[in-house]
């Protein structure tokens, strides 16, 4: 029979007896919804509500600006 051989997450899961409340809050740190305290430890408190960012609907507005402007140059 092959051995199955953990690697990153599930490996710090099964060697460390996380339960899976504290491995899907790691996941959820690493590349889901906490994706912004990766870097913080893993003590510190989640928010209880989640800020959204204007950086995308701002700069898609800007972007929408400069392509009317340019769509507006004569060649």
């Amino acid at each position: 029979m092959a051995q199955i051989v953990a690697t990153g997450y599930v490996h710090t899961m099964l060697d460390q007896k996380q339960t899976f409340s504290e491995f899907m809050l790691g996941c959820s740190r690493a590349f889901g919804a906490l994706v912004h305290m990766r870097d913080d430890p893993n003590t510190a408190p989640i928010p209880k509500q989640l800020v959204v960012s204007n950086y995308y609907p701002e700069k898609l507005e800007a972007a929408e600006v400069e392509l009317r402007r340019l769509l507006g140059l004569s060649t």
